[in-house]
């Protein structure tokens, strides 16, 4: 049967009923979702040692060669049954034991050429070498290896399956694999000399060895850095997956009527009198940015990036007041009780001549308290609001929310921003986080976010030095 990327994994061969439960209890559903779940490491079982060549233990190998002899028989420990074999490639022979399988007895009928890797041990006679519980696969002349015998893909446990089981299916799902629909092939750079969609995911699952000894190095470090063109194939890929997912979210928002807002005079000098301090220039750029989408037709989006001590909340606290002078509601999302307690305290201080009382929402206030704040804001008397992932439950209800600000946003996942949104009728939204990310790096990872960054840190505050370390 040919398989197509789309097709269930209950069409791969050896995947039944309970299989099929268990790998969607995993999230696989589809021969897609198996094959972009890559190897987390290789290794090389590709070259075989000689027999003869072995004269010390505690070493691991990958051997090949002919099984002259396998017994199967019970240890003094009658619960445990013991399969010994001798393997001989010519230049020696090597004694074999595995315990607790007597499956392989009819695995590993004697005279099959097989493929070993093991530990390498003192026999337990105390006399010469023997291979211990190695991995095994009989050699097939018809195909090639899975398991030994070549640049191995290794996988974490799956469900109940081993990481050899997996490998198994991955295998099966490939050689049954027909053409895979690639309609990039035609629009990639040839400079890029990246292969097809089809040949990506075979290769990363399955390398090639290079073509001679002395290129295996950089290969296997090309392997564990994702940096060979399959693997740089298949980034690309996602990469522009998640392009097109966040443009078109960019374009959906744009789409939508937001909350009026507008800057007079009156919110100017509101602004002037709860400012403590002067802003430095990095701030009122920043702030500037915010408020000319405030004053946009479709909601604001913003990621505002800066060191801890930059000044992101007082900039988060004008937005604020812009909106709440405009007669929306403000909710600020915060990830811990104390942090939202924090800016709570901040924002009382800091709003204090003006009319508006901030309201604090976290899991750990009274239940009365909780009915009082929700039902302020569900009636429009609550105009500001900071709280933590309480202000996500189903009971809070905003009567006209305008603007959401999501304090250390990276604590967050993409279904609770949305639940934050779905509080009110498109409201805008200002993300903040300190962590340091590249532009465009940035612009990759929340590409529906215009990104504004806070570089200069107030007077007297230490610079924060950020260190990248390999």
């Amino acid at each position: 049967m040919t398989l197509a990327l789309e097709s269930p994994l209950s069409a791969v061969r050896g995947v039944g009923a309970a299989s099929e439960r268990m790998l969607l209890a995993e999230g696989l559903a589809t021969v897609a979702d198996l094959l972009w779940r890559l190897p987390h490491r290789y290794e090389d079982r590709s070259n075989p040692v000689r027999i003869g060549s072995l004269t010390t233990p505690d070493v691991t190998v990958t051997v090949s060669g002919r099984l002259v002899q396998l017994v199967e028989r019970g240890a003094r420990n009658r619960r445990m049954r013991i399969v010994e074999a001798v393997i001989d490639d010519g230049t020696g022979s090597l004694p074999v034991v595995w315990f607790n399988q007597p499956y392989l007895a009819k695995a590993l009928p004697a005279g099959a050429r097989v493929w070993l890797h093991g530990a390498v041990k003192v026999a337990r006679s105390g006399w010469g070498l023997q291979l211990v519980a190695p991995e095994w696969e009989v050699e097939d002349e018809d195909g090639e290896p899975i398991h030994l015998g070549r640049i191995v893909p290794m996988y974490g446990r799956l469900g109940n399956w081993s990481g050899r089981r997996v490998r198994t299916l991955v295998a099966r799902a490939l050689d049954d694999l027909g053409g895979v629909e690639d309609p990039l092939a035609a629009v990639l750079p040839a400079g890029l000399a990246l292969p097809s969609l089809g040949d990506a995911l075979r290769w990363a699952h399955f390398p090639c060895p290079p073509a001679s000894d002395a290129a295996l190095g950089g290969l296997f470090e090309d392997l564990a850095r994702r940096r060979t063109p399959a693997h740089r194939r298949l980034a690309f890929e996602e990469l522009l997956a998640l392009a097109v997912v966040l443009e078109r979210e960019r374009g959906r928002r744009r789409r939508q009527r937001a909350p009026e807002c507008s800057i007079t005079e009156e919110i100017r000098e509101s602004a002037r009198r709860v400012l403590p301090f002067r802003l430095t220039e990095a701030q009122r750029r920043v702030l500037a940015e915010i408020v000319a989408d405030l004053q946009r037709e479709f909601p604001m989006a913003r990621l505002l990036q800066g060191d801890v001590g930059s000044g992101k909340t007082i900039v988060a606290a004008l937005a604020a007041l812009v909106a709440l002078a405009a007669g929306h509601q403000v909710a600020l999302l915060a990830p811990t009780e104390l942090l939202a307690q924090q800016h709570h305290a901040m924002l009382t201080r800091l709003l204090a001549p003006t009319p508006h009382r901030p309201e604090l929402l976290i899991g750990s206030l009274p239940a009365a308290e909780k009915r009082r704040v929700r039902q302020r804001l569900e009636d429009g008397s609550g105009h500001l609001v900071v709280g933590t992932h309480a202000l996500l439950e189903d009971a809070v209800v905003f009567g006209r929310l305008g603007l959401a600000i999501i304090d250390e946003q990276h604590r967050f996942g993409v279904a609770q921003r949305q639940a934050m949104l779905a509080k009110g009728v498109a409201p805008h939204l200002l993300v903040m986080t300190a962590t340091p990310i590249p532009r465009s790096l940035a612009l990759s990872l929340y590409g529906d976010l215009d990104v504004s960054v806070i570089d200069e840190m107030p007077p007297g505050r230490t610079p924060v030095r950020t260190v990248l370390r390999d």
